[in-house]
């Protein structure tokens, strides 16, 4: 192999090693890009759990309230 060959050779597997921790890079940022959303995603579900809950509490009260009333009268 020429001296020209070989250069140009290890610029190819350079540029390639170069090339590979970039998509290494894009895909580490991706998957933490992606746990981050499901993270929220998952925050956002149990403040809707949260918020479910105190509806249904706040129901049984108001119906055990008026059954309260309607015994009274």
């Amino acid at each position: 192999m020429t001296d020209d060959l070989k250069v140009k050779a290890s610029k190819a597997v350079d540029d390639a090693h170069v090339a590979a921790h970039a998509a290494y890079d894009d895909a580490s940022v991706a998957v933490n890009n992606a746990l981050k959303g499901k993270s929220d995603a998952q925050n956002v579900s149990d403040d809707i759990k949260i918020d479910v809950h105190k509806a249904v509490a706040d129901a049984k009260i108001a119906t055990h309230g008026a059954v309260s009333e309607l015994k009274k009268k």
